[in-house]
């Protein structure tokens, strides 16, 4: 069930959504959280649990482009502003997504570091983050790019 939680040690906790679903018509490849998500992920951030911990609050589908913009309605995330307002209002770490190729970071609202994981496996851009997050947020991240170390 989504949104699930996974404490990471005792200064993170990771929150999943989910956003994939099945194509309302061939081509589409929007996603959603939906309102049953925002509002359970809302009371998650309000958990006495999660305090003193920095959160990180993942999701599939990319509520911005490399270029800071949402992405096209037939293939971002449906719902970009409510999961962004609800992330940063509550100080989130981070937001990390994938559904794009491609390895970016761009800053949301109120300065929230997003980060597209990119492609682990696609021939000549593999690669990962490595995100460097305590208590007090996000110390540094850095881009792995396999295919330039062969």
């Amino acid at each position: 069930a989504f949104p699930l939680v996974k404490f990471v040690g005792d200064e993170v906790a990771i929150v999943g959504l989910a956003s994939a679903r099945v194509p309302l018509s061939p081509g589409i490849a929007a996603g959603w959280v939906g309102r049953t998500q925002r509002e359970a992920l809302a009371a998650i951030l309000a958990e006495p649990r999660l305090r003193g911990r920095s959160v990180v609050v993942t999701v599939h589908h990319a509520p911005l482009r490399p270029n800071g913009r949402p992405d096209l309605p037939q293939h971002g995330l449906a719902d970009w502003e409510p999961v962004l307002e609800l992330a940063s209002r509550a100080n989130a770490a981070a937001l990390c997504h994938g559904h794009i190729h491609h390895r970016y970071r761009v800053a949301g609202p109120r300065d929230l570091p997003i980060f597209c994981a990119g492609s682990s496996t696609q021939q000549g851009i593999e690669g990962y983050w490595v995100l460097d997050v305590d208590r007090s947020g996000l110390r540094s991240a850095e881009a792995i790019h396999l295919a330039a170390r062969s």
